[in-house]
């Protein structure tokens, strides 16, 4: 499923000046993808910059279901998940700040109207760009 931020209505992304953004990178779940220890690993991330990701579940769910709870956790201290938001299947978050060097594992938690509930979770290792 490509984002299309014009579903969403209000706007699931906005910054100042109520302008519409989609999370970069949207990292997409399916139901094969299960057991891995981390589903996927995002671009490097600069510790100066914020950013915002997205993880689009909406493979993972069932026909009819929905996400009705979200977490974004990260699994050591040194980076701020805030924002955190979901429409359509899509859950997002944004990050900011890290270590350089480090490598954060970020964990998307949803739960589903069917009472479902599963991770994925995401590498972002911070580097100076």
């Amino acid at each position: 499923m490509l984002f299309d931020p014009e579903l969403f209505d209000p706007p699931l992304f906005e910054t100042e000046g109520a302008v519409t953004i989609a999370p970069d990178p949207i990292f997409t779940v399916t139901r094969t993808d299960a057991g891995t220890p981390f589903t996927f690993t995002a671009p490097i991330k600069d510790p100066d910059s914020i950013e915002l990701h997205g993880m689009d579940w909406s493979g993972w769910l069932q026909e009819g279901d929905t996400i009705t709870a979200r977490e974004v956790f990260a699994d050591i201290e040194g980076v701020t998940i805030d924002q955190v938001a979901d429409a359509g299947g899509i859950v997002s978050w944004r990050i900011q700040g890290g270590e350089v060097g480090q490598d954060y594992i970020i964990t998307c938690r949803i739960t589903s109207s069917s009472g479902l509930l599963d991770d994925r979770s995401v590498r972002v290792p911070v580097r100076p760009r």
